[in-house]
């Protein structure tokens, strides 16, 4: 397993809690976002029809997690994200944040390496690898490599956006300890 330098640092973990979540349902993207004063508009280029949880999950999209998390009960959603200590969230707002990293979860490095591990261990086609997430605190990326036959497990923190420098840092990483 590795992580940054500091693994005791905490942050705020954004889209790196979406594979945990017990979503369902299809849902449409309506690209903007507007959560109790947070603007977190998708990412992803536009898409026509409704998402199902897989196609959400591969395109990490805010406004299929912001809408599923309301179908599922506070308690469930609450115990698929304990590995992150979540906070009891009693608004919707609150859940709809919560279950977009942005609020009443909090990850290390090391918690995060090892919340994929055993995601990994239950369910590796969750993911194709690894998630990105960014917040204002940090960027994120955990995933596992090689993906076909997992034989590490990475969590990197880093500033910027996830994709554009806690991935690229993730890969470095994997790539040395591969050789």
């Amino acid at each position: 397993m590795l992580e940054s330098k500091r693994p005791d640092a905490t942050a705020l973990p954004g889209s790196t809690v979406k594979p945990f979540l017990p979503i369902r349902g299809v849902y449409p993207c309506h690209g903007t976002l507007r959560i109790g004063g947070h603007r977190l508009d998708c990412t992803h280029l536009p898409v026509s029809m409704p998402l199902d949880p897989v196609q959400a999950l591969a395109l990490s999209c805010n406004c299929y997690f912001a809408q599923a998390i309301l179908a599922v009960p506070p308690d469930q959603a609450r115990q698929a994200l304990r590995d992150f200590q979540p906070l009891l969230a009693t608004t919707d707002e609150q859940r709809q944040l919560q279950a977009l990293g942005h609020w009443g979860v909090l990850a290390t490095p090391l918690r995060l390496a090892r919340a994929y591990r055993a995601l990994w261990q239950q369910n590796p086609s969750r993911i194709s690898g690894g998630k990105t997430g960014t917040t204002a605190q940090a960027a994120w990326y955990a995933g596992w490599a090689p993906v076909d036959q997992p034989r590490i497990v990475v969590a990197v923190m880093t500033g910027g956006r996830g994709a554009t420098n806690a991935q690229p840092a993730a890969q470095e990483l994997i790539a040395k300890w591969l050789r």
